[in-house]
């Protein structure tokens, strides 16, 4: 009599879905919302964590307090492009004056009013203006330089913060579902580490 042999194999393994991806914390912190669950659908983009980290808040706070600072201090109400504007009128005020009499006494030397001696002191006190009110525009022109450099350098630093703080929503990179979550609200959560394994949706 013939019979049919059947023999039963056992494996063991793990199942995995197709096109799985696991996402990964951008930001260290502790989760202060867990918008997902196991078997969920999601969409590309759709946020799955929110994550709190208080000194990132901080840093972009402080940059934004010294970005608003910084594009005072170059506007046109700025106090201290106003003190050296001041500064260049005043030395522009004297150096006019100066020069008219730099001019007079040089007549009055070629006439032979005043002598060598006198003319020279005043035309030391034309010079001297003359090197102030340069002085004074360079100061302008490098402080106006320098807190413009500044300015773009805190709005750097505000793009970043706010990249940061934007690392704090972690994000699906594709549509598909929720085969598991690795954190609940409150715990926390390292730089870098695995917070959920996603894939497709109906295929293993």
């Amino acid at each position: 009599q013939r019979k049919d042999i059947i023999e039963t194999v056992y494996a063991s393994g793990i199942i995995l879905p197709h096109n799985e991806y696991t996402v990964f914390a951008l930001t260290g912190g502790t989760v202060l919302q867990k918008l997902v669950s196991d078997g969920d659908s999601v969409s590309k983009g759709q946020t799955l964590f929110v994550i709190r980290n208080d000194a990132q808040s901080a840093r972009l706070a402080a940059a934004e307090e010294a970005y608003k600072n910084s594009s005072v201090n170059t506007s046109e109400n700025s106090p201290i492009l106003a003190e050296l504007r001041l500064a260049m009128q005043s030395a522009e005020a004297k150096f006019r004056t100066d020069s008219l009499d730099n001019e007079r006494y040089k007549k009055l030397n070629t006439e032979g009013i005043i002598t060598k001696s006198q003319f020279e002191n005043f035309s030391s006190a034309y010079t001297l203006s003359l090197n102030q009110k340069l002085s004074a525009g360079q100061r302008y022109t490098s402080t106006l330089h320098d807190l413009r450099v500044g300015a773009a350098n805190a709005q750097s630093q505000v793009a970043a913060a706010k990249n940061e703080v934007e690392n704090a929503f972690i994000k699906s990179d594709a549509a598909g579902m929720v085969y598991q979550t690795m954190k609940e609200v409150g715990e926390a959560v390292r730089l870098s580490a695995p917070v959920a394994l996603l894939g497709e949706r109906g295929h293993l």
